[in-house]
This record gives C-alpha cells, structure tokens and sequence, in this order.
C-alpha cells in the first residue's frame, strides 16, 4: 500500500525566445482541485480530499489485486526549456508492515496525457515498456521505495529521462538518514538552470 500526497507535475513544452515568469502555489487540496476547469488535471487513482492529495488508494493494492497509477498535472502549458525553475513539494509515504508500492515522482513531460498504460510498479508511472528507452523527451526525479533489478536499494533518488532501468543519477537516501517510508513529511527542492542545464535537488 502506498499513499502519496502533494506532488504536483508540471506539463511543459519545448519553447523558445522570451521566457515568461511564473509563480503558483497549492497549500491545500479539496474536492474541487481536480474538476474540469481547476489548475490542475488527474489522472488515474488520484483523489482530492481534507487538504491532501491521495495518488494511490489507501486500501491495500495486493488484496484487490490492482495495480493503481496517479498522475497530477499542471494545467497549463510552461516553457521548460531553457528557462530555469524552482519548485518545492512535501510527500508523505505511508505503508503497512507487508506491502509497499514503488514510489513516486516529480515530472515535466511534453504534454498533458495520462501515464503510459503499463507505467505501473517499477516505472512509477513515468515510462512503460512501450516507451522505455527514449520514445518520450521528459525530465522526472524519482523517489523510488522499491529495490527492482539493477536498483541499488529501496529507499533512493534517481533523475530519469528516457529510461528507468538506466538513470542519468541515483542516490541511496540511506546514507543521509531519510528513510521514504517513515510516514513523515518529506519536502523535496528541486532547482533547474536551464541556461547552466544543471539539476539540484535537496531533501528535508
């Protein structure tokens, strides 16, 4: 069982010349955060309810034999490239003793569509393995609670573009006292110079 809670995604198109600035924010999350005409659109299991974000169900997947995805975008189209921007996001991660999903990411993706149809377990609704591999031009930071092959543990930070199996960077969070699934708040920073094209990203 995984429930995920405030994480939003960004939809953002290649674009240049003048780069307009932008600034939003969601403190709290209600019924109507997600109905047609909102700033944001869901998709999959995602559910808005007493202040937070729910992207997988509370009831244990392997009981009811389901493998859900969510996925929160922002509405409107930004430029991401080569513009800059800072976003910052608190997560909390529940589990029971048994069972835990596979995590949970920060994405820009080209356009605003659900997740990949198979996204679910090891690619944390990013990629499938339709699209492993370089078929979509995305930047997403994982928070992976999982060891699946090739992984080095179940409690890590990767940065993937166009393949899970194969990040750009992985870093196990154990080696900096942040256990993912502590059921704690988490909040994540994540910092982008799209004119240096460097990528920071900060956990408290």
């Amino acid at each position: 069982m995984l429930t995920l809670v405030i994480i939003i995604l960004f939809v953002a198109p290649t674009s240049y010349g003048l780069v307009e600035s932008h600034n939003f924010s969601f403190s709290l999350f209600d019924s109507k955060s997600c109905e047609n005409g909102s700033n944001l659109i869901c998709w999959g299991s995602v559910n808005a309810a007493n202040g937070i974000l729910n992207i997988t169900p509370d009831e244990p997947q392997v009981q009811n034999g389901t493998s859900e995805v969510g996925r929160v975008l922002y509405r409107y189209p930004l430029t991401a490239w080569p513009a800059s921007f800072s976003t910052t996001f608190t997560t909390r991660i529940l589990t029971d003793s048994t069972v835990s999903g596979d995590g949970i990411a920060f994405i820009i993706v080209q356009n605003n569509k659900p997740s990949p149809p198979e996204s679910y377990g090891s690619f944390i609704g990013i990629l499938d393995p339709s699209t492993e591999g370089g078929v979509l031009h995305q930047l997403a930071v994982e928070l992976d609670t999982y060891k699946n092959a090739r992984e080095i543990d179940g409690n890590h930070i990767a940065i993937d573009t166009t393949s899970i199996e194969y990040p750009v960077a992985v870093k196990s969070l154990s080696d900096i006292g942040i256990n993912l699934k502590s059921g704690r708040n988490i909040t994540v920073k994540i910092e982008y110079d799209g004119w240096k094209k460097m990528l920071d990203n900060l956990i408290l």
